[in-house]
């Protein structure tokens, strides 16, 4: 049965004395004040989570847990969250350039998404242009719209334009409504994936992680609404001893298939090395909780980490 809220508002003084109560280690109660004052306490307290117990409906930390061990796992989601935005930036602008590319140098013309012709849903076609148009409209007093409106006599800017507009859930739309497989699977390739699908599934999942990042929301321990589909072929050069990778809704997944997309576009980056040093300084349990395999260390695009620590 449902019963009413009655949890009043508490002031940091209390905040702490309840953590406290609850059985958390807190050296430095006026430090600890300051961190809650920053993060506050309903984000702080997800982060407990992994640290407790249930007592009947009361939640109590094990034993020995500080407040800087769970702080540490907060800051360690935090950093986490910066590497993947930064895959997620690199990742998001290369499917625009790819798309818009693709799709204007085939059939030649810069206003290809004001043809229905060029999208096999008309009805979804209908649906995302009117989004579009109603961005554009949001977005008169922006530069470049701004510009075109002033000296162009189109009522719509041209594709490589228009798509800074869409959000990449938008943009997965239209990609996945484009009727030439050929611009879609030339997209897929240039990441490592042999054609579209199961690409396609990924790039649908990645706008769930996106928004997680965006709203720096926890991260570390997520369970996805969205799970890839099964990759059973990467192109890139030593993914081989991943394969096949299975379904999931863990991190996991997504750091390996992001890890594939940036070295196929950039064999040299840096990127699962820096993801590697991150994740040693976590425990087997937590990572376990993040899909990753026992011996995750032993597979060389994580930068040898397992040798080198």
């Amino acid at each position: 049965m449902k019963i009413h809220f009655n949890k009043p508002p508490l002031p940091v003084e209390e905040q702490v004395k309840l953590l406290q109560s609850r059985g958390l280690i807190v050296l430095d109660p006026q430090r600890a004040s300051r961190y809650l004052l920053s993060i506050g306490y309903y984000r702080f307290s997800a982060y407990c989570i992994p640290f407790e117990y249930c007592r009947g409906k009361i939640h109590q930390f094990n034993a020995n847990v500080s407040f800087d061990e769970v702080l540490e796992l907060y800051i360690f989601d935090r950093k986490l969250r910066c590497l993947f935005w930064e895959a997620l930036e690199r990742v998001e602008i290369h499917i625009r350039t790819q798309w818009v590319y693709g799709l204007t140098t085939l059939t030649q013309d810069p206003f290809a998404h004001l043809n229905s012709n060029n999208f096999s849903s008309r009805k979804k076609y209908l649906e995302d242009l009117d989004k579009l148009r109603n961005e554009i409209n949001r977005s008169k007093e922006e530069v470049f719209v701004k510009h075109f409106s002033e000296n162009y006599e189109e009522e719509i800017p041209p594709l490589w334009a228009c798509v800074h507009l869409m959000t990449l859930g938008e943009l997965i739309r239209w990609v996945q409504n484009t009727h030439a497989s050929d611009v879609k699977n030339r997209m897929a390739r240039s990441f490592g994936f042999p054609k579209y699908y199961p690409f396609g599934s990924f790039a649908v999942a990645l706008t769930e992680l996106r928004n997680v990042c965006a709203h720096h929301v926890r991260l570390w321990n997520r369970c996805f609404m969205k799970s890839p589909m099964l990759v059973k072929k990467l192109t890139v050069r030593g993914f081989e001893e991943f394969l096949p990778i299975e379904s999931s809704n863990k991190l996991y997944i997504f750091a390996v298939l992001l890890a594939a997309m940036l070295k196929a576009e950039n064999p040299k980056t840096s990127w699962p090395t820096r993801l590697g040093d991150l994740l040693s300084t976590r425990t087997q349990s937590q990572l376990e909780t993040m899909g990753f395999p026992h011996n995750w260390k032993e597979y060389e695009i994580w930068g040898q980490v397992g040798r080198r620590r």
